[in-house]
């Protein structure tokens, strides 16, 4: 990225495919399913999750680097004949309990501010389409499982598995198809569009009824932005927003799409997004073949078409267009994960 100095769309890297069995550890096995985190101290995307339809476990560790456009992987994905759930119900994938299962994680990874550590909190049981090879207790059944928030550290390399108060709940939640964010304050949220899940930072899980007030749409972004969390689109083209003040979750309001004039005639289902540190959240809405950049205003209600338009990729409008926000560039960082070519695009506005 360090040689990119223009505004819009820039191609930084076509993603070469990993030929599973090789030993390359710089070559990046794409998985449509998992999460991102960017690491704003390496200027680094960190990548953990997989399909996990039995035959796409991949509990690697990926990572794209600015600094040279490559892909890193930490390590190999394990076996899944190594896969189990112990006598604490948490799932690990193998005897030696120093990695999780693979799973499916977007949405729902980000960097620990202060820390070397990406947090991840989806329940592995999830999606996976298998139960655990061995039950390290046999009287037990996945009905017993503890799912825990996980941290990897990407310094060391080292996995650990994290219970307080009623952490569980909130991973093992019904809301997996929902994006999950923190904040310094009221820890962390998710939910669907009739309720709002919590989990305060010490441990304390609730649910509020916000039924008609949120955006219910699978496969959105979460943000938050002074104790005021914004759940932009998803799987529908109906919601462009929810606003959910943290201090008073009664105050949320929805914003649909028909409200904002810039969007006719574009298709917001699916479409990347991120906030910017000036809480202006930069949106991908899509029209035919074509991606255009545009700029929400959550308070302002508003959306302005930047001009900006990436064209040229075959599946525009896909849930699993990773986006993040790099302020080292002042740009923000496309990973695309099912596309014809996983690449990597810029855009800076």
């Amino acid at each position: 990225m360090s040689n990119w100095t223009g505004k819009g769309f820039e191609l930084l890297t076509i993603a070469p495919q990993e030929v599973v069995g090789t030993p390359d550890n710089s070559i990046y096995r794409k998985s449509a399913h998992a999460g991102t985190a960017w690491d704003e101290a390496r200027q680094t995307m960190w990548i953990f999750g997989a399909e996990t339809h039995v035959t796409n476990m991949d509990n690697a560790v990926y990572g794209w680097r600015a600094s040279d456009g490559k892909f890193v992987k930490h390590y190999d994905a394990d076996p899944v004949s190594g896969y189990r759930m112990d006598a604490n119900g948490v799932y690990w994938s193998s005897a030696e309990k120093i990695r999780p299962w693979a799973m499916h994680t977007y949405r729902r990874m980000r960097m620990v501010p202060g820390t070397d550590e990406f947090e991840v909190m989806y329940d592995a049981d999830d999606h996976a389409l298998m139960a655990p090879k061995v039950f390290e207790n046999p009287s037990q059944t996945t009905a017993n499982r503890v799912p825990p928030v996980w941290y990897y550290n990407v310094v060391t390399g080292a996995w650990r598995a994290s219970t307080f108060g009623d952490s569980a709940k909130m991973v093992g939640s019904p809301y997996y198809a929902f994006p999950l964010a923190h904040d310094p304050v009221h820890g962390w949220f998710s939910g669907d569009g009739s309720f709002w899940a919590s989990l305060s930072n010490n441990g304390t899980y609730r649910l509020t009824n916000v039924s008609g007030k949120s955006n219910g749409q699978q496969h959105s972004f979460m943000f938050v932005n002074n104790s005021i969390a914004y759940r932009v689109g998803g799987a529908g083209n109906t919601t462009l927003y929810s606003r959910h003040p943290l201090a008073n979750i009664a105050g949320s309001t929805k914003h649909l799409v028909s409200e904002f004039p810039a969007l006719a005639g574009y298709n917001v289902t699916n479409m990347a997004s991120v906030m910017m540190p000036n809480g202006l959240i930069v949106i991908f809405p899509v029209q035919g073949s074509t991606m255009q950049a545009m700029i929400l205003d959550p308070e302002a209600k508003t959306v302005t078409a930047t001009g900006h338009v990436l064209t040229g990729l075959d599946k525009p409008a896909l849930y699993d267009l990773a986006a993040e926000w790099s302020t080292a560039h002042n740009a923000v960082v496309l990973l695309s994960r099912r596309f014809t070519g996983s690449n990597v695009y810029g855009y800076r506005p």
